[in-house]
This record gives C-alpha cells, sequence and structure tokens, in this order.
C-alpha cells in the first residue's frame, strides 16, 4: 500500500494524505496572496504601467497558447512584488490560462 501511495505523491506532485486524494493547494493559499500591500501594489499606477509593457512584450498574446489573446498576467514569483522582472516573475496569459496555471 505504501507504494501505491508513493507512486500518488509522485504523480499528483505530493498532495496525497493517507488514503484520501486531496485538491492541491491554489496559489489562494499562499499567505500574502490577498494581502492589503498585494492589492495596492495591483491597483498602483507603477502596476498599470508594467502590466502594459507585459502585454506588449509578447504582442497581447498568451506566453503558453500564442493563439489566445493575453489580458491578465500571471506572477511566476512574489519574492520581487513591486520590483517584477517581465519572464522571469511575470508572464502575459488569456484568462483562460490564468484560472488552469493558478489551479495548478
Amino acid at each position: 500500500m505504501s507504494l501505491l501511495l508513493a507512486l500518488l505523491r509522485l504523480i499528483l506532485g505530493g498532495f496525497v494524505r493517507g488514503s484520501v486524494v486531496s485538491e492541491p493547494p491554489s496559489k489562494r493559499d499562499v499567505p500574502g496572496y490577498f494581502s492589503p500591500e498585494y492589492r495596492a501594489h495591483l491597483s498602483s499606477a507603477r502596476w498599470r504601467a508594467f502590466r502594459f509593457r507585459v502585454l506588449a512584450s509578447t504582442l497581447g498574446r498568451d506566453v503558453l497558447f500564442p493563439f489566445l489573446r493575453a489580458s491578465q498576467c500571471d506572477h511566476l514569483d512574489y519574492r520581487r512584488l513591486g520590483r517584477e522582472r517581465i519572464w522571469l516573475d511575470v508572464v502575459p496569459l488569456h484568462p483562460a490560462t490564468h484560472r488552469m496555471v493558478t489551479a495548478l
């Protein structure tokens, strides 16, 4: 039985508890995801200008599915919040793609 659980952990990325497979945590489970600092950052003029540059970096196309128009930006890493770098911390995504990668 432990071999089966080990295989499930490997396949599902470690989201197996006991004998019940649970849903993987979303980014919303990350501390500070909706913190006041994060919300303030996303409503700032600096973020709006940066977001425009991120979307322009791919001519408004989704990085995973270039045939889709990107209208959102996804943080790959939150360590440099406020000092993000294009393609290292933030990438442009279509809303459906954003929902998909957020659920992973």
